[in-house]
């Protein structure tokens, strides 16, 4: 039958709180390996990510970034010291970009980090590689993909900085189909860049997008967006009307309204959309049943009570 569980657990504290858990506990791993590989483009990067997916590949971690996501991590690694460490660097691009051919404009970037027995990681490296090399993916080292991940906790914080300097950058995330990954990401670049035009943003705002989870049907985008603010009088209005428009491309373009981020406040008018009157209905009626004095009054997901009690 229905499972209430995941009605509570997704509920999003309208219904109530959580007071117990029970967590489940694995013995801690033998070795943890970072590495990355590079692939030409981000359409290669994803297409190797499917296959993972399809073959059920599973690394502790895999993540792919996008160019200018790669770029953005590059600007932190900072000038080597070291006369041979950077002259090592210089021939290693050397080689990546005049013999195999790759477009340091264009190149992507997935960061692996690798878990298990001595065993078990050897075998996910054997196939992670086999995979990639159908890609013309070539390894680009563990100091690479340390760096990618480093980037994930760095760039929050980032976020907070430059808000100060009037800019502002946020984070959006859906989950899509594996066949329309590339066409979502295209298609919320566009949405975004020609929107802020529009609304008066003269400076071309950063938009990149980044490959978190894999599923078999289909993969987790990640996505940073921002623009510089300065000369708006309404900058908080425009990044809402941004953000409302890339999302209704995105769930145009195949993606849900969420993955993990939730629902929320902001997310909420688009909830008929994605469960029709119907399940709305269905939610407030739970609602009024389980708390018909609005204690948990959070106001996430649904608004107002409903049709048949008013």
């Amino acid at each position: 039958g229905p499972d209430l569980f995941h009605i509570i657990m997704g509920s999003e504290g309208i219904y109530g709180i959580v007071t117990e858990v029970v967590l489940r506990v694995r013995n801690f791993a033998e070795v943890h390996k970072y590495d990355s590989i590079v692939f030409p483009s981000f359409e290669d990067g994803v297409n190797f990510m499917h296959d993972l997916a399809k073959n059920r590949v599973h690394p502790a971690s895999v993540r792919l970034i996008d160019n200018l996501q790669f770029r953005f991590a590059a600007a932190f690694s900072g000038t080597s010291t070291s006369f041979l460490k950077s002259f090592m660097q210089r021939i290693a691009k050397f080689y990546l970009t005049k013999i195999r051919g790759y477009d340091p404009y264009k190149l992507s970037l997935a960061t692996l980090l690798f878990e298990g027995s001595k065993e078990e990681v050897k075998y996910q490296e054997k196939m992670v590689y086999s995979l990639a090399a159908k890609y013309n993916g070539m390894q680009a080292g563990e100091t690479n993909g340390k760096r990618g991940y480093q980037l994930t906790f760095l760039i929050a914080y980032i976020r907070d900085f430059v808000m100060a300097y009037n800019f502002i950058a946020e984070s959006m995330e859906t989950s899509v189909p594996w066949s329309r990954v590339n066409e979502l990401c295209q298609n919320t670049r566009k949405s975004i860049l020609e929107n802020a035009k529009r609304l008066g943003i003269k400076i071309e705002p950063f938009v990149t997008f980044r490959v978190t989870l894999l599923y078999e049907t289909g993969a987790t985008v990640y996505m940073y967006f921002g623009f510089h603010a300065r000369g708006l009088k309404n900058s908080v209005e425009v990044y809402e009307e941004i953000e409302d428009e890339a999302r209704k491309v995105i769930m145009e373009s195949g993606g849900s309204l969420s993955h993990h981020h939730g629902v929320g406040k902001t997310r909420k008018k688009f909830m008929p959309e994605v469960i029709g009157e119907s399940g709305l209905e269905l939610l407030r009626g739970i609602k009024e049943h389980i708390d018909p004095k609005n204690i948990f009054a959070t106001n996430n997901i649904v608004d107002g009570r409903s049709k048949k009690t008013e």
